[in-house]
């Protein structure tokens, strides 16, 4: 008995054209499908890094100018300035974290655990984290 045969049409599954594939080019399709959604999650959560970035660095600019033509500087708009860095940069940190966390999972789910990539990725995170956060 042969192995059945599989059929990509259009969504609506009414087109009268349509392309007969093996149930091998299904599963190549399947995991190509799949791995590039592991990479567009990737990709959003560098997109959200960024995005955290640029909020920070527009809060910096936007109270540089406002301290630069309003001359508040009260003790009450200089701590909600503080308090308004704080959580900008706590975003941008713990977005950050998130990426290195995620991608490594991401990664490992397009290569496999034991893969040359994997390990690479691992290594170079680690040897970054080890050369810039010294605690001590």
């Amino acid at each position: 008995m042969s192995e059945p045969d599989y059929k990509i049409t259009t969504w609506d599954e009414q087109a009268k054209h349509y392309v007969t594939i093996t149930g091998a080019e299904f599963e190549e399709i399947k995991m190509a499908k799949a791995n590039l959604l592991e990479v567009l999650f990737i990709e959003e959560t560098m997109d959200l890094a960024i995005e955290n970035y640029l909020e920070f660095e527009n809060e910096i600019l936007t109270a540089s100018a406002r301290r630069m033509v309003q001359r508040d500087f009260s003790y009450i708009s200089a701590q909600s300035q503080r308090n308004l860095f704080s959580r900008r940069i706590l975003n941008l940190l713990t977005t950050c974290k998130g990426y290195l966390d995620q991608t490594g999972h991401h990664i490992t789910n397009i290569y496999g655990e034991d893969s040359p990539i994997a390990a690479e990725f691992k290594k170079a995170t680690s040897e970054q984290y080890d050369s810039r956060f010294v605690i001590g």
